[in-house]
């Protein structure tokens, strides 16, 4: 589990399974940059 400011890019020491924003994305200014940033740090195949 991480904890981390969705308003910066997130940075993970390696490519994680699953990433699951929990009742974040609709208070942020530019949700379409958070699912990038989120994106970004998936292996093949990760789940959103």
């Amino acid at each position: 589990m991480l904890a981390a400011d969705l308003r910066e890019p997130l940075v993970v020491a390696e490519p994680v399974d699953a990433v699951s924003p929990v009742a974040t994305l609709h208070r942020l200014p530019d949700p379409a940059a958070v699912f990038g940033s989120l994106a970004a740090v998936l292996r093949p195949a990760g789940g959103l």
